[in-house]
């Protein structure tokens, strides 16, 4: 994982925004893989870089001896595999691209993490520990002889820490064809930290289609009795690349420099106010820097990834999971949890929801108490006073009408009383603009602690609805809030206040400013919009907005000027059709001074007419604090 260096200067072309369908069907169960099989990989790293150097290092000997170990492997078992060759710093670089036979060549499932270290160590966390997992999730896909619906693919980047140079060229030299087929990244960088967290890349600024996958990671790291954080997605490790182009992406990560929390140490283990890996990028980064229980559990969650999304197995009628797959709830109160539905070939069919397993003194409701399949219902499940603390399996069943059924498992986690909870309700942006007929969005976020919020919004004007995804968050997550306005909304600038509800009934709230644009333009006049007007970024992170013009005639031309130095502007597309709309990205590196910049956004029409916009651009000082520790 790269530390000091820019983003390759490569704009990758657009292509359509694809979007990911973790599929309806029953997917082959994901094997446990075998902790024992990886840490062997992880041991033949560390002695190639100690046959070579002390590294396996870009341009270094101990990288090439690296990738034909991993090559070697994977030619034996029947893949498909290309070295593919570029020059950095002088040096010649490898990426290992490894195609398993099979499976729809225009739907492609990728899976990748970077080989190389940095030169003064051997990066036995950062990063063979995710180069070794994938690699022994794509010998258990050869062992099983695995029939994916998708086509798998992995890859191994060279030159990550010398600023994402590998992946970068990887991507960049794909024609927009062969971009269009990748329809989701999945990336592994430091996965056996020794202090470790549990983090899921979160989709807030991703692509299309990235939610799906955090949400998939999530469940995954839930099922094995973890409860994720969320850490922001910037342009700090290999999926940048893929993100640029329009592919969803996701990713799990173990934690770097950044410092472990007190909460964080409470839900994981581990020692609150110490790195998460005190050896990141050091000599000290050998075998002796992984923890077995992080490197085993991200593990199992990627494979459970890739094997879901692969789309193996048979169809089913329809299907039911509980999610999150544990519910918990103090002694006297309750909980909730969403079941989600999904139609088998018969298309929707009315499924009747129950619960059993439920231990004396506590009862289960569904709301509504019969779905069609594709839709979903919350359970609420309430413990009486007499009801003793304990984990307890309960079982929740969809029936059709022709009485068949299909199950899913969940576990009740009673305590003993609800810990105190103090939370609050941030947005960002806070300020919002939306035209008429259009939308926009801003994150919200809650922190602080507590159990399962409930957001709500209330002062919108006439003709604005808001839309929360998701609807309920828990303390120290995130959802996007989404005003959509109609062609008769009332153009005007009012306070939004946003809610949110623990099953207390104790409430915290956040305002946004939400500001009402109606009418069009003059004739020949240009009108330019950016929604959000502002935004945050650390140091080496990117910011994303997105730009609106109307007016004048023929197509829009976009321009941005007074970005700061070492700052990157990429559009998606540059040129829109009257009223259409653009997504912006701004990269900054880590020599990028931190400050606030107005950048003054450009329109101009084919008759020459134009007109601007300004995004305040605010770059903070590179660093890690509880919702952002190093990821990327």
């Amino acid at each position: 994982m790269k530390l000091r260096t820019t983003l390759a200067a490569l704009a990758a072309a657009a292509v359509p925004i694809a979007l990911v369908v973790v599929p309806s069907q029953a997917a082959t169960a994901a094997p446990d893989i075998p902790l024992s099989s990886v840490k062997a990989h992880l041991s033949q790293f560390q002695t190639i870089a100690t046959n070579n150097g002390g590294n396996r290092a870009h341009g270094r000997p101990g990288y090439r001896a690296a990738l034909d170990y991993v090559k070697g492997k994977l030619d034996a078992v029947g893949y498909q595999t290309q070295v593919l060759q570029f020059t950095s710093n002088g040096a010649t670089g490898y990426n290992l691209i490894a195609d398993w036979p099979g499976g729809d060549a225009n739907q492609v499932l990728m899976a990748g993490g970077h080989l190389d270290s940095v030169s003064s160590g051997p990066g036995i966390n950062d990063n063979g520990s995710g180069s070794a997992a994938l690699l022994q999730i794509a010998l258990t896909v050869a062992e099983e002889d695995l029939a994916p619906q998708k086509h798998l693919r992995f890859g191994w980047w060279g030159a990550e820490e010398l600023g994402l140079v590998g992946s970068n060229n990887y991507v960049n030299g794909l024609s927009s064809t062969e971009r269009a087929k990748i329809k989701a990244y999945l990336n592994f960088d430091m996965i056996g930290s020794p202090n470790p967290a549990y983090f899921v890349y979160s989709a807030s600024g991703a692509p299309s289609g990235s939610q799906a996958l955090q949400e998939l990671l999530q469940t995954g790291f839930r099922d094995r009795g973890v409860e994720p954080d969320l850490t922001a997605l910037g342009g700090r490790s290999d999926h940048a690349a893929f993100a640029r182009a329009g592919i969803p992406v996701g990713g799990t990560f173990s934690g770097a420099e950044g410092t472990k929390t007190a909460a964080q140490a409470q839900k994981w283990g581990g020692t609150a106010g110490q790195a998460y890996d005190r050896c990141y990028h050091s000599s000290c980064d050998t075998t002796s820097n992984i923890n077995d229980t992080s490197l085993d559990r991200h593990t199992d969650v990627a494979a459970y990834a890739i094997y879901t999304l692969a789309g193996t197995g048979q169809q089913t009628d329809f299907g039911v999971r509980v999610d999150p797959t544990t519910v918990g709830l103090a002694v006297g109160g309750s909980g909730t949890a969403t079941v989600r539905t999904t139609a088998g070939s018969g298309g929707a069919e009315r499924l009747a929801l129950s619960a059993s397993g439920l231990p004396s003194g506590v009862t289960a409701t569904f709301s509504p108490s019969s779905v069609d399949s594709g839709g979903n219902s919350t359970l609420t499940v309430s413990a009486s006073t007499s009801v003793q603390p304990g984990s307890y399996p309960i079982r929740v069943t969809g029936t059709n009408s022709a009485g068949t059924a299909v199950t899913a498992d969940a576990t009740l986690s009673i305590r003993a009383d609800d810990p105190p909870a103090d939370f609050r309700l941030g947005a960002n942006p806070s300020s919002v603009t939306v035209r008429t007929s259009g939308n926009a969005s801003t994150a919200i976020t809650a922190t602080g602690t507590g159990g399962q919020l409930t957001l709500s919004a209330s002062g919108l004007p006439s003709g604005v609805q808001a839309e929360f995804q998701p609807t309920a968050i828990p303390v120290g997550g995130e959802a996007k809030l989404t005003f959509v306005a109609s062609s008769t909304a009332t153009a005007a600038t009012t306070t939004v206040t946003v809610t949110a509800t623990d099953n207390t009934g104790r409430t915290a709230t956040t305002p946004v400013s939400l500001t009402v644009e109606g009418g069009t333009p003059p004739v020949g006049d240009v009108r330019v919009t950016a929604t959000p007007s502002s935004g945050t970024g650390a140091q080496g992170q990117m910011v994303q907005t997105q730009v609106t013009a109307t007016g004048g005639t023929g197509t829009l031309t976009l321009s941005a000027t007074g970005a700061p130095s070492g700052t990157q502007v990429f559009w998606n597309p540059q040129t829109i059709a009257q009223g259409g709309a653009s997504t912006v990205w701004f990269f900054t590196n880590f020599q990028t001074p931190a400050g606030t910049y107005p950048i003054t956004v450009k329109a101009t029409a084919a008759d020459g007419k134009s007109g601007t916009t300004t995004f305040t651009l605010t770059v903070t000082r590179f660093g890690y604090g509880f919702t952002t520790p190093k990821a990327q």
